[in-house]
């Protein structure tokens, strides 16, 4: 049984607040996620070709399903256009990965040069940052394009 057996027992009245330090909080937080429903998994059919592969090697067809992961956006609400540029007003932030750009620069800007576009939070200052599943590193920038080895986080 190992970590499955109950160490202690906790009694929450409703209502009651949780902190992060509370014995109960890992279990609520857990719960909390499970209730939000970002995915939902469907069937769906596989390819003739794996079929076929399947029936030869006489095994039994395989199960796949696609898992799709639900935006922040309902589909329902309509895109808010700030009528300035035509691109629809966020109702978030995220984050920008860092990244080299081509930067041209010089007379006539006829000339380029790599620099780097360190890690930063794009749209509106005011809105929640958006959810994500992805795990970021802030700790070393991609390789240069046109080197092979890693440049510190400073850059050039």
């Amino acid at each position: 049984m190992g970590w499955l057996i109950p160490a202690f027992a906790v009694t929450l009245r409703p209502g009651q607040p949780v902190t992060a330090t509370h014995p109960a909080a890992p279990l609520l937080t857990t719960w909390r996620l499970i209730r939000q429903r970002l995915a939902e998994t469907t069937p769906a059919k596989v390819d003739t070709s794996i079929r076929r592969a399947y029936r030869r090697a006489q095994r039994p067809e395989p199960d796949v399903a696609l898992v799709r992961i639900r935006g922040t956006r309902s589909s329902s609400a309509p895109a808010q256009h700030t009528g300035v540029s035509g691109q629809s007003e966020r109702d978030y932030r995220w984050w920008v990965a860092p990244h080299w750009r081509h930067q041209p620069y010089g007379p006539g800007r006829k000339l380029r040069d790599w620099i780097v576009v360190r890690p930063h939070l794009r749209g509106p200052q005011d809105k929640p940052i958006r959810a994500t599943t992805t795990v970021r590193v802030l700790g070393a920038l991609p390789p240069r394009p046109d080197t092979a080895e890693p440049a510190p986080i400073d850059g050039p």
